[in-house]
């Protein structure tokens, strides 16, 4: 890649269902439509499939509200879930400076640009605490589909050159992996209705600041 080429984020095109961001670390206990393994038993109202088959962790992440956003367990670890309708696009959005980042559900927007996105988090009505401190490690963190075995999937950067950009969108089955910066962090969700009917939910990781 050329010097000169700037870096925007590559959006995930969604074609129905909620999205799921995970650490390294709670990769191989995602199992998505798949039914348990190794005795796991999931606690799920919603089924994709048959009502009567094991919930998956699919159909967990389907119990979260379409309309936003939700932390939920995952193993010893944790992920969060961007709802339905609230993930019909998704991307990673790097804040002004390396203490922050987001990652962006679109349900509807005119201008995904990411000057734009930083505008609108301003316009969030309120942040709604989801983990008051989470890791990030040299991994950083994976966005993919849901019903996806995390295992399994095909892993593509978050960020890729603008000259890419209407030809290299990450699919179901595709994993955006964010290289953010190592270390703790609160994450918050922050939903944003504009005037044109606009509908958005941010997903916040600030850096937590350290013990004075």
């Amino acid at each position: 890649m050329l010097a000169s080429e700037s870096l925007v984020p590559r959006p995930f095109w969604n074609d129905g269902g909620p999205l799921l961001i995970a650490p390294q670390a709670a990769v191989a206990a995602w199992e998505g439509t798949d039914a348990p393994s190794n005795g796991r038993v999931v606690s799920a109202k919603f089924r994709w499939s048959n009502e009567n088959d094991p919930a998956s962790d699919y159909d967990r992440a389907c119990d979260v509200d379409p309309q936003t956003a939700a932390a939920i367990d995952i193993g010893e670890h944790w992920g969060i879930i961007i709802g339905t309708a609230a993930a019909q696009s998704a991307h990673w959005l790097p804040g002004s400076d390396a203490d922050e980042f987001y990652a962006v559900g679109i349900e509807a927007a005119d201008d995904a640009s990411p000057e734009r996105l930083r505008a609108l988090t301003s316009e969030a009505s309120e942040w709604r605490l989801l983990r008051a401190q989470v890791s990030v490690a040299t991994e950083g963190l994976l966005l993919a589909h849901a019903a996806s075995r995390l295992s399994e999937i095909n892993e593509r950067p978050a960020m890729m050159p603008s000259v890419d950009a209407d030809a290299e969108p990450a699919l179901i089955g595709d994993g955006l992996r964010y290289l953010a910066r190592t270390g703790e962090y609160t994450v918050s969700a922050g939903d944003v209705v504009t005037a044109a009917g606009e509908y958005l939910t941010f997903i916040r990781f600030r850096a937590v600041a350290p013990a004075s």
